[in-house]
């Protein structure tokens, strides 16, 4: 465990002739989010984050993909609907539980991974 020294000297780093820090100055700072712990995100990017990030040039791809998807989305439902329609509801059924397990799951998992890397 450290001593108390130790941390006030790595947590509060003050320059000659400025008065120590207080309990409410600390507490004010932190609420003020100008205190950061190790439990918070750090005020900038680190070197993990900065190479975990795609580029800006890829963000057409996303764009392109997401209207791609929605054009299928609505062409997969409206062969289900006329499928129907025909009387043929073992394929409508069919292409209906393709859907939720293809193109839903694409979707979802395409959305979290835009999430995690683009910015």
């Amino acid at each position: 465990m450290l001593k108390l020294k130790q941390l006030l000297k790595e947590s509060f780093e003050r320059k000659f002739g400025e008065p120590l820090a207080t309990l409410d100055g600390v507490m004010k700072d932190y609420q003020l989010g100008k205190l950061y712990t190790d439990k918070d995100k750090p005020p900038f990017k680190t070197e993990k984050q900065i190479s975990e990030s795609i580029p800006k040039r890829f963000t057409g791809y996303f764009d392109n993909v997401n209207d791609n998807v929605s054009r299928l989305e609505k062409n997969v439902k409206q062969l289900i609907f006329d499928l129907g329609k025909e009387n043929l509801k073992k394929e409508s059924s069919e292409v209906a539980t393709m859907y939720k397990k293809y193109i839903m799951e694409f979707k979802v998992k395409m959305k979290n991974f835009e999430r995690k890397y683009r910015d």
